[in-house]
């Protein structure tokens, strides 16, 4: 009969802790618990082009060009 002992210990400075995603949303099968970075400000995030598109009320494919800038501000108008 064998005997397993388990102990884990994480330790560091006071209010420091991790944001994760309950689910495997990177989709690599290592499991869940996907580690989260939350950038401290628009500085650290590099925003690129995108293209928006969605059905509206009457079917028609609408597409929506959303630049950088508009992206950055988006983020600085959800702050307030």
């Amino acid at each position: 009969m064998a005997t397993t002992l388990s102990v884990f210990y994480e330790g560091g400075a006071p209010s420091r802790f991790s944001y994760v995603y309950s689910s495997n949303i990177v989709r690599d099968g290592a499991g869940s618990n996907n580690l989260i970075y939350v950038p401290k400000d628009a500085s650290e995030i590099t925003f690129v082009a995108q293209t928006i598109t969605y059905k509206d009320a009457a079917g028609a494919t609408v597409s929506i060009p959303w630049t950088p800038e508009a992206q950055s501000e988006a983020l600085k108008l959800g702050k307030s």
